[in-house]
């Protein structure tokens, strides 16, 4: 593993953020390389910003997680379109666990939405970093039971979006029902199994949620079961080491069985939103469930909208982890 040259003050505020976790953020602020990315993302959104209104450029988001096991990881997105829009994607992340190596997973969604129903296209890949790679498709649908006169329904968009938290529906209450499947091909070369030959196999995830609007209070409740097209025990295959997980906010190592994650969204003030998040997952390969608590506040000032959240991860037989997520949202 190749270690950069450390400035002067490097060593005494790691040495702080180790003892306080809230010196995480901190460090993480004056490390130069994290602070080079989010200079360009910010240009990249503001030249963006200065599109004329036919590019359709609807919105851009960025994040930054940080966390235990010295865990770093971004995503940014944009969404450009009209009733037929495309959503870009890219997302990496790096740690103590990916032994110097930095992951990072490109992907499209393009769908297409009316006022009460909408249809989404994806597909990705995460290029062979270390002998493990993936590539995934899916397709979902959106239904809006209860449409209400919110605005028209943007399912690629509010599937992945931080700011989302319910459904588009308006007035006393409103109910979206979303399904969808994603296939995913996951390939482990000798590099990564650590011995002779390879392992291929195809996963598949169904995934379900229910948006449910009662006043400015939002609940969502999302389940996503897996599965795999090969005995994960019987091929010898090491834990994935890229698994997005809905409402868990860093990328954990493993291969899930089924996910359910819960979300509320409280408006209390006209421009201030807190949020509580709680996801539970069960894995293959006989590794123990895992829980992630995470709670934290959106703010949306017209155009420009901010995230900011704490999640705790706890799973038995290893460290509980603690990861900080900042953001912000462009919306034009």
């Amino acid at each position: 593993m190749i270690r950069k040259k450390c400035a002067p003050w490097d060593l005494p505020i790691a040495a702080w953020a180790g003892r306080n976790f809230a010196g995480i953020l901190i460090y993480n602020v004056f490390n130069m390389k994290i602070l080079t990315r989010g200079i360009v993302l910010t240009l990249a959104l503001w030249a963006l910003s200065a599109l004329p209104a036919a590019a359709f450029f609807t919105d851009g988001n960025v994040n930054q997680t940080m966390g235990s096991g010295g865990y770093v990881g971004t995503q940014a997105s944009a969404d450009i379109g009209g009733a037929l829009h495309f959503q870009p994607s890219f997302q990496e992340y790096h740690g103590d666990g990916t032994k110097g190596y930095t992951y990072r997973t490109y992907s499209l969604r393009a769908a297409y939405d009316k006022k009460s129903w909408g249809l989404g296209l994806s597909g990705g890949a995460t290029p062979t970093i270390d002998g493990y790679n993936n590539y995934f498709f899916g397709a979902d649908g959106v239904l809006s039971l209860m449409p209400g006169n919110g605005p028209p329904l943007r399912a690629a968009a509010q599937a992945s979006n931080p700011y989302y938290w319910g459904p588009s529906s308006a007035g006393l209450a409103g109910v979206d029902l979303r399904v969808g499947a994603t296939e995913i091909h996951n390939g482990e070369n000798s590099t990564f199994l650590g011995k002779a030959g390879s392992a291929n196999f195809g996963q598949t995830n169904l995934h379900g949620s229910l948006d449910a609007a009662l006043m400015d209070n939002l609940m969502t409740v999302n389940v996503t079961k897996s599965l795999y097209d090969r005995n994960l025990g019987g091929l010898g295959v090491q834990n994935a080491e890229v698994t997005n997980l809905d409402g868990v906010t860093n990328v954990v190592l493993g291969f899930p069985d089924m996910s359910v994650n819960a979300k509320i969204q409280m408006q209390m003030i006209p421009f201030l939103t807190p949020y509580l998040s709680y996801t539970h997952t069960t894995f293959q390969l006989g590794a123990q469930a895992s829980d992630a608590y995470a709670f934290g506040v959106a703010a949306n000032l017209m155009m420009l909208a901010f995230n900011a959240s704490y999640e705790h991860y706890v799973q038995p037989g290893t460290t509980a982890e603690n990861f900080i997520n900042v953001g912000a949202s462009l919306k034009l």
